[in-house]
């Protein structure tokens, strides 16, 4: 009885242990090495030639006129295109919302087939 209660409260992580793992060797591990990499003078042509420098990279590039004009480039283009498709995608809402007819199915068909047809060959795949 004690082995299976114990089982009962380790087999949740069991079953998100490989999960986690991808997450951390795929998405954690890369975002450290990254901090660690811009930390350092790298010289990819001679590894020994690599030191540790400190924030003197990002010194450099904060103090450059055209990392804030990308900085702010890319701040408009993301404001503009979020309000667009958001806005676009409202009016697309109410417009298919408003009526029937033979567009507004075709429509609503053509939007959602291609989540169905992912949802339906990852079952068909998986079962």
């Amino acid at each position: 009885m004690e082995q299976n209660r114990l089982w009962s409260r380790i087999k949740p992580y069991g079953m998100i242990a490989p999960a986690m793992a991808g997450i951390v060797l795929f998405t954690l591990y890369p975002a450290l090495n990254l901090v660690h990499l811009s930390l350092q003078d790298v010289n990819m042509l001679n590894a020994a030639k690599t030191r540790f420098v400190g924030l003197r990279n990002y010194r450099e590039i904060f103090a450059r006129e055209a990392f804030h004009k990308a900085l702010s480039n890319t701040a408009v283009y993301t404001a503009a295109v979020v309000i667009l498709i958001i806005g676009l995608a409202l009016l697309l809402a109410v417009c298919l919302n408003q009526k029937k007819s033979k567009l507004n199915d075709l429509v609503l068909a053509s939007a959602f087939s291609p989540h169905v047809i992912s949802i339906v060959s990852v079952s068909v795949v998986c079962v």
